[in-house]
């Protein structure tokens, strides 16, 4: 017997056919799935037991719903002392739903608990009740009730699998565990090596979606280097897409596009009747881009407040300074948390470099250009400047600049750790990631694993060459697959997960 709690279904993602052809090719007897919206759940209740994500989120979806009352099973003493050495990781992430656009939750620690405790009994009861076998997600779980529900599989036995993204853009990759994503990219970089072992770097071949990114990353020049996300502005494209579009002609303009492609993109007399069509959306758009807007400008404005203060603690780099250049992560997301850990507190990888480097090496730490408030404070940075040997660096350093000058680039899982190896600079990680396993890679948890890291840094002791890194990137790429394909790859990289 096999059963599926899947999450999270969206209009892209985990759709009617890809339910129904995994319950027929796997024999799957019952499907749960969490799914985004009420217009979701209508189109898979046919197909599935649905859950409802805001439910979940402002912890009040209730076990009652779904099983009788006599069935209840009550968390006891220890199964809540298993899940409490999770709690502070899953309320840290409740968080990002305090300041919500669709929907809030209180930010007292008292409800954040409740919620926590309510989501603990909810999916207790749920993967015993529907006998649940196995649990996919979509994403590392990083959303504080699909936490819930991924640790109680590790207590109650349930096989568990999630995707996550890949180094190489708009690609993912099959996580078993949290805590593992080396094994995998590891094991396929030394059978490259293998393979490739008296093979010159010219005469390997990487597939288009592969080669295209490296040739990026070999090109060692900033422009070409900077990914599409961080090109433009990046504070303005973050801001919209956690709050929504508070832009009205925008949002108007993306009614109007959907219309122009629906006509194959003709400008034509079809194309008028389609735009008078949808007149009452765009009279529609009116009070919900308002709402957004009244929303979000407190927000807007306590994070240009929050960056203006960075500005005055910034500096510039001092030419001839030696430092490592610690990237701060944006937050929150699943970069930190779940992958970083403890880390998660990213002041606290920092004062952990810090008290294991020699006195005249500085710390130059950049904020992330998309940081919004209120997950950054003034006091956040206050805290910051008080370390020794930080010096806080201004956001207009090109963060390439800032890799090419230093003697090693220390992050918890960002994507710096592993563009600064294309400079021969070696990277410190705090999390865990695939680029632990680089070439030019120090995975660090421990005192002992910062001052060893630091010490053979210093000695220069690892070197790297554009072979290692072409091959590590086709590890990438032979671990992964394309997001186009993530519902036909289902079952193809799940492998065996689903049988029983």
């Amino acid at each position: 017997m096999i059963n599926v709690l899947f999450e999270t279904a969206t209009k892209s993602n985990l759709t009617k056919d890809t339910i129904e052809k995994i319950k027929i090719e796997k024999k799957v007897s019952k499907a749960l799935v969490v799914v985004l919206n009420q217009e979701i759940e209508n189109n898979l209740r046919e197909v599935a037991t649905c859950i409802l994500r805001e439910d979940l989120c402002k912890g009040e979806a209730r076990p009652e719903q779904y099983i009788e009352k006599e069935n209840i099973i009550e968390p006891d003493a220890k199964l809540l002392e298993y899940m409490n050495k999770y709690a502070l990781e899953i309320i840290d992430q409740q968080r990002r739903f305090e300041h919500y656009w669709m929907f809030h939750i209180s930010d007292r620690y008292e409800d954040h608990y409740d919620i926590y405790i309510n989501n603990v009994r909810f999916w207790l009861n749920i993967l015993i009740h529907f006998k649940v076998t196995h649990y996919y997600s979509s994403l590392v779980p990083h959303e504080a009730y699909n936490m819930v529900a991924y640790r109680l599989c590790d207590y109650l036995g349930i096989k568990k699998i999630t995707f996550y993204n890949s180094t190489l853009l708009f690609r993912q990759y099959v996580v078993g565990n949290n805590e593992d994503h080396v094994s995998s990219i590891k094991s396929e970089y030394n059978r490259l090596l293998n393979i490739y072992n008296n093979v010159d770097v010219d005469n390997i071949v990487l597939p288009p979606e592969a080669q295209r990114p490296y040739d990026k990353w070999l090109s060692r020049e900033s422009k070409t280097m900077t990914p599409f996300y961080a090109k433009g502005n990046p504070f303005a494209n973050r801001f919209h897409m956690r709050f929504g579009q508070t832009n009205l002609l925008r949002e108007w303009f993306t009614i109007m596009e959907k219309g122009y492609r629906e006509g194959g993109m003709k400008k034509d007399f079809n194309f008028i009747i389609r735009e008078l069509r949808d007149i009452p959306e765009y009279i529609k758009s009116i009070p919900r881009v308002y709402k957004r807007w009244k929303y979000a400008r407190a927000y807007l404005k306590s994070s240009k407040k929050m960056n203006a203060y960075y500005g005055k603690l910034a500096g510039q780099p001092v030419e001839g300074e030696k430092y490592i250049y610690f990237a701060l992560h944006y937050q929150p997301e699943a970069s930190t948390n779940p992958l970083g850990g403890v880390y998660t507190d990213q002041l606290l990888a920092i004062k952990l470099l810090a008290q294991h480097i020699p006195d005249y090496i500085k710390i130059y730490v950049k904020s992330h250009p998309e940081q919004l408030a209120p997950f950054r404070s003034e006091h956040y940075y206050n805290e910051m400047s008080r370390i020794k040997n930080i010096k806080i660096i201004s956001m207009d350093v090109n963060t390439f600049d800032l890799m090419k000058g230093a003697i090693a680039v220390a992050t918890v899982t960002g994507t710096a750790a592993w563009e600064c190896q294309f400079f021969n600079i070696p990277a410190i990680l705090f999390g865990n990631s695939q680029k632990n396993a680089a070439p030019l890679s120090y995975a660090v948890r421990t005192h002992e694993d910062c001052e060893i890291a630091v010490e053979e840094i210093m000695k220069g002791i690892k070197k790297t060459t554009d072979k290692e890194l072409k091959l590590f990137t086709y590890a990438l790429y032979n671990t992964s697959f394309s997001n186009n394909d993530k519902e036909a790859n289902l079952i193809k990289f799940a492998g065996d997960f689903f049988d029983e």
